[in-house]
């Protein structure tokens, strides 16, 4: 048991760190672009990177497995697990847990993120953005326990619960991917550890702060055209960098909605994404509030 315990603590050790080590990246990538600048090989796996691990989070994670907004096949429900989970941001279950969670008790004291309940707004951001990921909730009993109580659905489905026992080597792979690429494009080593730099380092720390900016931004900042019961908020900047989670206030109003972009001038990427699966079959049952859903919890 004592052993079981220690292996349990190591690799909670390495989850913690990651985002760690993808921060001090990025901030040498920061120091790079004015010195040394971007190679276009790498800036292009940057960026493919990170529109593959945003969709996998937000089209996938989010609104797939967290609130079952659409339906689609095997293959395609497991790739959106699998680039999700490349993106380092916890496995799938997890994850799925900690946002149903959130969902029941947005702005409560058993909320995981809320940045409403930490007493002033520079320490409600922090912990909303970064700090809530390294306390006790999201790891060891509790963790499992948030897992048992709100996916019993995804526990059952034994090829999600392996992508999550598989977590650290589909991160490790996502990191190796772009620089192997890199590395072939490139022809050598020096290609190989730029790609994993940014393809995989420096994306993985952009695509976590996308993510956390909902939680802290998202119920900070922003309008609320619906009554949500909660603090949630419609915010254009972190639709902007989360290719359209941003429109938050929407989404408490209709969570299993798969179209969060309610006005036309709303745009939402990971909806285009969604629709572009419906158009070649991949994806059907798209759930959208009716005109009359939305003209009844829109704010006088």
């Amino acid at each position: 048991m004592s052993g079981g315990k220690n292996g349990l603590r190591f690799w909670e050790a390495v989850a913690l760190s990651f985002p760690i080590l993808c921060g001090l990246a990025t901030l040498a990538g920061i120091v790079m672009l004015f010195t040394v600048g971007i190679s276009t090989v790498d800036l292009v796996l940057l960026t493919v990177s990170f529109l593959l691990c945003s969709v996998g989070v937000h089209a996938g994670f989010h609104r797939l497995f967290s609130h079952g907004s659409f339906k689609t096949h095997r293959v395609t429900r497991y790739t959106l697990a699998v680039l999700g989970t490349m993106a380092g941001e916890g496995p799938v279950i997890s994850w799925v847990a900690i946002h149903r969670r959130h969902h029941q008790s947005s702005a409560q004291p058993d909320d995981p993120h809320t940045p409403n309940q930490s007493g002033s707004l520079l320490r409600g951001f922090f912990h909303a953005q970064l700090g809530w990921l390294f306390g006790d909730e999201y790891r060891g009993p509790k963790m499992l326990s948030c897992a048992i109580n709100y996916t019993p659905d995804l526990v059952r489905e034994k090829p999600l619960a392996a992508i999550s026992r598989w977590y650290f080597p589909i991160v490790l792979l996502g990191v190796l991917i772009p620089g192997l690429i890199g590395g072939w494009l490139s022809g050598g080593w020096g290609g190989f550890l730029s790609g994993m730099f940014w393809g995989g380092l420096v994306r993985s720390f952009l695509v976590l702060n996308a993510t956390q900016s909902i939680n802290s931004l998202g119920h900070l900042f922003g309008r609320q055209p619906f009554r949500s019961n909660d603090r949630s908020t419609n915010n254009a900047f972190v639709s902007l960098v989360t290719l359209g989670e941003g429109w938050h206030n929407n989404h408490h109003a209709f969570p299993s909605s798969a179209i969060q972009g309610l006005r036309w001038w709303q745009l939402d990427p990971q909806a285009w994404c969604i629709r572009l699966l419906q158009l070649l079959g991949l994806a059907w049952d798209v759930r959208r509030p009716t005109p009359e859903q939305v003209a009844a919890k829109r704010r006088a």
